[in-house]
């Protein structure tokens, strides 16, 4: 049996295609080739054929197509492909050189360990024979195609380019001219493009067409991408303008070690750098051994299934150390990831500067890889496949902090292995249920865990010495880390001051206690951010619970006190739990912490204030912290 990907989905049997009618099979079998001989987790599989949002029944969906492909498949015959359930999800054992996708990248293995610049061009030129057209055209949307073969696509076009070089090297500038006409037209934002075909034009004595070609492409830059012809496309234009561009090197075969799987002892020498990113560790880490341990069994299940990626996603409210958590357990670690550890701060709660867009962040990864700039592709989703592609069969922990939402995050995940945690004061519901992400939510440090915490801070013997006291300051921090943090700093650049002095100033109710000398150290502002993120209603009801009796209450009395119906009560309550701002430790029972509260008391008002009170009182909180730095 032959299978076909680089094009129309097709099995060949003793000559004659086998029918496949079924687009949602074809899609099915698509998914499985391109990951021959491991496990795809069945959550991932529903995620890609129903396009982020499969139905209740997607599994047995997934179960008939899977049966109609076994009959297609089983043929009796020694070393025929075997479809098995493992795990869960499902395993196409197979040879890999019977799906032409795998040749493909084998001959780019082949073309990049040649010496011979002949032999690298016959199998470059064998390698792009196998493409019939777009990649899945019979079986994959546009939203899939994009997910599964965007590398594959930046695959194909690095080989042309590197066949051009070849063919330039050789002196065979007219054989290949159309080639490189066609393939530049169809790319004129690729400037690796535009230099070959720049250089083709100038080989065969086409000078002014070489010149006017660099015209046009540098209007296109400016006017659809904003952007300059880069350095290199300009000396090349200035070589030609004075007759001096030298003779065609042979092309280094870059693209083998970035976007074809090769062992590790294959890379070549002059990238040995490995990504290290990861900020510096805790100082005084204290407790969390439960949630350290829930996360060390992450690389547990990374070993048994290696080519399936682990996600952990670390939710809290502000304040509660998922930060420290996270990089206190990837430093832990660490030599567990042999490849590398990635850190981003996505900024997704940041009081200074807006959350960072995933383009930037991607483009922030493909530098820590090393990823050339010359080779990074221009338009988003190939940027998204070369960054899967560099992960691509490493063990690599990518750690993604302070998150704003799902979708900010889902292009930073690695999707064939590796570990990726990320840290929201969003609960990441959203990953829980179509990435299969697995929940990690911070609950507050324990009273022994906050006074160990003070202890380190201060001393022992300040902490034993005032023990009432620090108490106190323990029971107002509610386990809340930056809480703690911010007090022990008080106190320990006042280190002749009574720590019953600080305890006395928390019994005003209010913040300020807690506000730092800068904006990254201020609970209010930290507290503010969250409070921005919600709508007006939701605001409005944090702060009628900031002024209610109980520190716990219903949704019918919340829903009473608001002034709402029970079901937009419900929904606004959700919202609030989901950013971390209630808890619910028990069924329809929610829960605000001590010093939520106290700030929801501050912008709270009465309950007629209007509904968008809470968020100016907030806005203009934070504006006056902007203001003092």
């Amino acid at each position: 049996m032959q299978f076909r990907l680089l094009g129309r989905v097709e099995i060949e049997a003793n000559g004659e295609l086998v029918s496949l009618p079924r687009r949602r099979t074809r899609c099915l079998l698509a998914i499985l080739l391109l990951e021959v001989n491991r496990i795809v987790p069945v959550d991932r599989l529903a995620r890609l054929l129903w396009e982020d949002n499969p139905p209740p029944g997607a599994r047995s969906d997934i179960q008939g197509h899977i049966s109609r492909l076994r009959g297609l498949l089983a043929t009796g015959r020694t070393g025929a492909p075997k479809l098995d359930f493992a795990g869960d999800g499902y395993q196409l054992s197979m040879e890999p050189h019977a799906v032409d996708v795998h040749r493909f990248r084998d001959l780019l293995r082949r073309a990049a360990a040649t010496t011979d610049l002949a032999d690298r061009v016959e199998q470059l030129r064998a390698g792009l024979a196998l493409w019939r057209g777009q990649a899945l055209s019979n079986a994959a949307s546009d939203w899939l195609r994009e997910r599964l073969c965007a590398d594959l696509e930046e695959q194909r076009l690095t080989a042309v380019e590197d066949l051009i070089s070849a063919c330039l090297a050789l002196g065979q500038a007219r054989e290949i001219l159309p080639m490189v006409a066609m393939t530049a037209a169809a790319h004129p934002g690729r400037e690796s493009l535009v230099a070959l075909h720049m250089q083709a034009l100038y080989q065969v004595g086409r000078r002014t067409d070489a010149l006017e070609l660099y015209a046009r492409a540098r209007e296109y830059l400016c006017s659809q991408m904003g952007l300059d012809p880069s350095p290199q496309l300009r000396e090349l234009q200035q070589a030609i303008l004075r007759d001096q561009l030298p003779a065609a090197a042979p092309p280094a075969p870059w693209y083998a070690r970035v976007f074809v799987d090769q062992p590790a002892s294959a890379v070549a020498p002059e990238c040995p750098t490995v990504p290290r990113q990861l900020p510096a560790d805790v100082a005084g880490f204290t407790g969390r051994e439960a949630e350290l341990a829930r996360l060390t069994s992450l690389l547990v299940r990374l070993d048994q299934a290696p080519g399936t990626p682990q996600i952990c996603a670390i939710s809290g409210p502000a304040g509660v150390g998922k930060t420290a958590l996270a990089v206190h357990w990837a430093h832990r670690s660490r030599d567990r990831f042999p490849d590398g550890q990635l850190y981003v701060n996505l900024r997704g709660y940041d009081p200074k500067e807006p959350p960072m867009s995933p383009e930037e962040a991607v483009r922030s990864f493909l530098d820590a890889l090393l990823a050339p700039p010359a080779r990074v592709p221009t338009r988003w989703p190939a940027q998204v496949g070369l960054y899967r592609s560099l992960l691509a069969e490493k063990r690599l922990l990518v750690v993604l902090d302070n998150a704003r939402d799902a979708e900010q995050v889902r292009p930073l995940l690695p999707t064939t292995g590796g570990l990726a945690l990320i840290t929201s004061r969003d609960r990441m519901t959203g990953l829980v249920a179509l990435a299969g992400a697995t929940p990690l939510a911070l609950d507050p440090l324990s009273p022994a865990e906050s006074r160990h915490l003070l202890a380190h801070r201060l001393g022992a013997e300040r902490v034993a010495a005032e023990p009432e006291a620090a108490q106190e300051l323990v029971a107002a921090c509610g386990g809340l880390p930056l809480a703690l943090s911010i007090l022990a700093a008080r106190a320990a650049v006042r280190p002749h001051f009574p720590l019953a002095t600080l305890a006395a100033e928390l019994r005003d109710g209010d913040l300020e206690p807690w506000s730092g000398v800068d904006i990254t150290s201020d609970l209010r502002t930290a507290l503010s951010v969250s409070l921005l993120s919600l709508d007006d209603d939701a605001a409005r009801l944090l702060c009628l619970l900031g002024l209610s009796a109980s520190s716990s209450v219903s949704a019918a009395a919340a829903a009473g006190l608001a002034g709402l119906s029970l079901a937009r009560t419900r929904r606004l309550l959700h919202q609030l739990t989901e950013a971390s701002l209630l808890s619910e430790p028990h069924p329809d029972r929610y829960v605000l912490p001590d010093l939520l509260r106290r700030y929801a008391r501050e912008l709270g008002g009465s309950p007629g204030r209007p509904a968008a009170g809470g968020v100016e009182r907030a806005e203009q909180r934070r504006d006056v912290v902007r203001d003092d730095q």
